[in-house]
């Protein structure tokens, strides 16, 4: 939604490290995800109980670490903090980013392990077929409430 602006103030800053690709095929989702050091989630202040941007899902199991940037009671954060992989910081706070972001470049020799951490928490605990069984549970215990 903000990418125009966000190009301008590139161009305008004379950035050279900063790239705008377009929307990628489907099939190279795994490449695209697999592509960054690290991905930066947002999740807008007070949406916390209401949504969980997919995409934290997708760049853990391809193994990459995150700075998600919401509510620190939402459960994007709580992911993060539960599989040790990544930093949670507030929304709307740009010198928090840049700091998660330094702390992330610092420690560059230990982003793989991050990675490796979120990938098998999102393996062990929502893969698609655990994902599944627990919907077939909550349906199931749903059912055996009625009459």
């Amino acid at each position: 939604a903000r990418k125009a602006a966000l190009e301008e103030r590139v161009a305008r800053l004379g950035l050279t490290s900063v790239r705008f690709l377009g929307y990628q095929p489907r099939e190279l989702l795994s490449e695209t995800l697999s592509s960054g050091h690290v991905h930066v989630i947002g999740l807008g202040a007070g949406l916390a109980g209401y949504v969980v941007p997919s995409r934290a899902y997708g760049v853990l199991a391809a193994g990459r670490p995150v700075i998600v940037a919401a509510d620190e009671e939402s459960e994007t954060s709580a992911l993060v903090r539960e599989a040790g992989c990544g930093w949670a910081i507030p929304p709307g706070d740009p010198a928090a980013l840049a700091d998660a972001i330094r702390e992330a470049h610092a420690c560059r020799d230990e982003l793989e392990e991050l990675g490796r951490r979120g990938r098998e928490h999102v393996v062990a605990h929502y893969d698609r077929g655990i994902a599944v069984e627990r919907y077939r549970e909550l349906l199931l215990s749903l059912l055996e409430g009625r009459p």
